[in-house]
């Protein structure tokens, strides 16, 4: 199902849709398929699927549990909330900052490895 918290909530919604979309497309892109939420037992929506641990786990976890709760007395996207996103958007910038020679070392071997394409 991919309706936002609010919508499976019978709420009205402005932004948590864009904030689902966020994370529907951030989940596309570690996992290769479709996000599942679950309600767990603090009233709060996770993702289904378990974080690998060399993902930067954090980051993630982080991304998903702002962008997916609603804030208890508004009823709306926590992250919709332009200081949350900024926040969030600072964390991976931070840390992308901080990793950038690894990353870069790391996307050239994947590039030397690589099959070269052919001429025909």
């Amino acid at each position: 199902d991919m309706a936002c918290v609010a919508n499976r909530l019978n709420l009205e919604w402005s932004f948590d849709v864009d904030t689902f979309g966020i994370c529907a497309s951030a989940h596309v892109l570690l996992y290769g398929s479709h996000i599942e939420i679950s309600m767990d037992e603090k009233k709060r929506w996770n993702i289904k699927k378990r974080l690998r641990r060399y993902w930067q786990k954090e980051l993630w976890a982080e991304l998903f549990e702002t962008l997916l709760n609603l804030d208890d007395v508004t009823r709306i996207a926590i992250g919709s909330r332009p200081k949350s996103l900024r926040e969030i958007r600072r964390k991976f910038e931070l840390f992308l900052s901080v990793k950038a020679k690894e990353l870069e070392s790391l996307l050239k071997h994947q590039y030397r490895i690589l099959p070269k394409r052919r001429l025909e």
